[in-house]
């Protein structure tokens, strides 16, 4: 049996496995010049790293160095605190290198990200959504002391931001016209990425003007990792990362960008065929204010972190969803209920989902909205239910045992809501009741 302990110094660890590994070869990403409002930005092209994201960066530098330091060997087991886009990246570096993979998580993430988890062979354990990102970092310590695993440690680690100065920056620098950068434009997450990248733009002897790009209302990012969505610390999420010092950031510059601006851009990026993910929205808005601001001679650079496939069940894709039924697989239509000032809409899903997903928000009209997509005959043991509050986080809850907790339930979750809203006795629930 493989040990997931990490090799003892000195037990002369192979080389790195070269057999149908290509990582290693993969090239540059592309720097493109896009304009938008009349003004031209330069975009490096991070989704097309091999997981989908910039990530790829730091996930395959962090671990070809601890294989060389003998931190980790074949078989070794690698652990990180992830809200997706790190975790992805490790598993499919670590599928490529023969490690074991564990990524900690908020419970909530979506779908799409544990799934490409695990298809890479990767291990997926949900803290509890209330302990957030710095209760999976805590899980993620207390793991790699009990099994020796090795912890890369995203928001700590500074090879993250040295991942960026010693190949994404200096890519930009290789391929921007002249070798010129007057501004970089990033959000912030752990750091790493606008940390490395004005190091990297700066050793070549034009240090530019460091932008971070923050959202405001806080209501659509769901990935701390390529963009903060924190409303306590500007441009850091939740203030865990000790990568982003703006000492070490000489004339920063922060502009913020609402949330619907940034995916209003990302869908316009997305009918232009560039198959990103709402920071890329936020970066490029952020971006072309800050080109704005420098004149046209300026050139500044942004990245596009991560493709658009991990956010299919999010707001980002949510017009979409509702003129096919894709992923909820609802019919349309469906029986109409009062619930006090706002109504409860129950469609018979017509997919094999293995849950109900039920969700809320609140409409245009001011009311509380409820769609509740009622899973297939035979899948009752299965399911559960997801709630998606204002915020756009989801929430999972455990099944429910009978219709009085269901509905002790909603009373709970609508009366956090806009005052309380009473519920009538009678409120039917679907088709068939999930106990």
């Amino acid at each position: 049996m493989l040990s997931d302990r990490a090799p003892a110094m000195g037990s002369r660890t192979p080389p790195l496995p070269l057999a149908g590994r290509y990582t290693p070869l993969v090239g540059p990403t592309p720097l493109v010049a896009i304009e938008a409002n009349g003004v031209t930005v330069w975009c490096k092209l991070e989704f097309l790293n091999p997981s989908g994201s910039t990530k790829d960066r730091i996930a395959r530098h962090i671990l070809e160095k601890a294989w060389r330091c003998e931190e980790v060997g074949p078989g070794s087991r690698v652990v990180e605190a992830s809200s997706g886009s790190t975790s992805i990246a490790l598993a499919l570096q670590c599928a490529q290198l023969g490690l074991h993979f564990t990524a900690v998580m908020p419970e909530g993430v979506s779908d799409e990200r544990v799934l490409m988890i695990r298809a890479f062979g990767g291990q997926v354990e949900l803290v509890q959504r209330e302990a957030g990102i710095a209760g999976a970092i805590a899980r993620a310590e207390e793991l790699a002391t009990e099994s020796g695993a090795f912890a890369t440690r995203q928001f700590t680690n500074p090879e993250n931001a040295e991942a960026h100065r010693l190949h994404t920056g200096r890519e930009i620098v290789e391929q921007i016209p002249g070798g010129m950068v007057h501004a970089v434009v990033s959000g912030v997450g752990t750091g790493g990425t606008i940390v490395g990248l004005f190091r990297a733009i700066g050793e070549a002897g034009c240090p530019p003007v460091p932008v971070v790009a923050r959202p405001i209302a806080h209501e659509t990012f769901g990935d701390p990792e390529c963009c903060s969505f924190s409303a306590r610390v500007p441009g850091v999420v939740d203030g865990i990362t000790t990568l982003f010092q703006t000492a070490c950031l000489p004339g920063l510059v922060t502009i913020e960008v609402s949330d619907r601006d940034a995916l209003d851009a990302t869908r316009g990026l997305i009918a232009r065929g560039l198959p990103v993910g709402p920071s890329s929205g936020l970066n490029l808005v952020a971006a072309v204010e800050m080109a704005r601001r420098l004149g046209p001679e300026a050139q500044v650079v942004t990245v596009f972190p991560d493709r658009m496939e991990r956010y299919f069940s999010t707001e980002l894709f949510g017009a979409l969803r509702g003129k096919s039924g894709f992923m909820a697989g609802a019919e349309p239509g469906g029986q109409i209920t009062r619930l006090g000032d706002g109504f409860v809409d129950q469609r018979r899903a017509a997919t094999s989902a293995s849950r109900i997903e039920m969700v809320s928000k609140v409409g245009p009209d001011g009311m509380l909205h409820v769609d509740i997509p009622v899973g297939p005959e035979g899948a009752n043991s299965e399911y559960r239910i997801v709630v998606e509050r204002l915020s756009g986080e989801v929430r999972p809850v455990e099944p429910f045992a009978n219709r009085e907790e269901w509905l002790e339930f909603i009373k709970r979750t609508a009366g956090s809501w806009k005052g309380e809203f009473e519920l009538p006795e009678d409120l039917p629930l679907q088709e068939r009741e999930p106990w």
